[in-house]
């Protein structure tokens, strides 16, 4: 039986090397509480990585300007979008949302979950920041994400490759603006987004909680017995969700908890290689 895989684990669409700065024009999609969820989460991210070239805004609520003084953030219509959250398109240096399926999927991971409830803004603070990786990387265009179905492999691909980029970049951020805390250099200017800065933080470690359970509890035993559907990577497009969480919590917070974590995971990931995966395509 095929692992069922949470649809925040192809957080994005793979990218492609461009360099875009045409406008976008997308249908957009004007609904709250969504609306203020995401204006909420710019502004988070604009506090935490703190450079003007790269400044998002919401084009839902602001005025557009030029693509070389702001990167706009397009919240779009389900007619518009594809079967993604969040993606960052190859016409255009911009980030497109879909509400739609940003609201259907983090419904389905936060049910019956405490650490995943009113977590939304955490998360859209994850998601662009993780496309604003892209960007900097001049990631560029689109291809759809692999389905749940696809067989596990370790395949070293230049897609996974971009996805790890862009988690990196996550990752430095977060783990500066963690260091901020009590040193004044530089000194803090607003700590409510601050604070929504370090709140994040801590989502990506519950969420990396939440993720593990859910893979245990989808393929019960497979944990155990170091079944490849839960350490490999599902298609060829982004590396396992999991080991991508682990990797980031460590770089951010480097504990010997975090660093214990991810040994394990990456020794039983090393070792399934030996074993032939016990997922076989219907």
């Amino acid at each position: 039986m095929p692992v069922r895989l949470l649809s925040f684990a192809s957080l994005t669409l793979i990218l492609t090397v461009g360099n875009a700065v045409a406008a976008c024009d997308f249908a957009l999609r004007n609904t709250e509480p969504t609306n203020a969820q995401i204006e909420r989460a710019i502004n988070i991210v604009n506090a935490a990585v703190r450079d003007p070239q790269l400044a998002l805004f919401f084009s839902n609520t602001t005025e557009g300007t030029a693509d070389g003084d702001g990167i706009p953030v397009h919240h779009i219509r389900p007619d518009q979008a594809r079967p993604v959250v969040a993606e960052v398109p190859a016409s255009c240096r911009a980030i497109v949302i879909s509400g739609v399926h940003f609201e259907r999927n983090f419904a389905v991971l936060s049910k019956d979950n405490v650490l995943m409830q009113d977590k939304q803004i955490s998360m859209l603070v994850f998601l662009l920041m993780h496309e604003l990786g892209h960007i900097t990387n001049k990631h560029y265009g689109a291809f759809l994400p692999a389905t749940a179905d696809a067989v596990p492999n370790k395949d070293e691909t230049e897609a996974k490759a971009r996805e790890r980029q862009a988690d990196d970049y996550v990752a430095t951020i977060l783990k500066r603006e963690f260091g901020r805390l009590g040193n004044g250099n530089p000194p803090i200017d607003n700590y409510d987004l601050y604070f929504g800065t370090t709140e994040a933080i801590m989502f990506l470690s519950s969420l990396s909680f939440v993720v593990s359970s859910e893979a245990t509890l989808a393929c019960f035993g497979c944990r155990s017995l170091g079944d490849p559907r839960i350490f490999w990577d599902h298609g060829q497009s982004h590396p396992n969700f999991e080991y991508r969480l682990l990797l980031i919590n460590h770089a951010i917070s480097a504990t010997p908890e975090s660093q214990a974590l991810l040994d394990s995971y990456e020794k039983v990931r090393n070792e399934a290689g030996a074993r032939k995966p016990l997922y076989q395509k219907q």
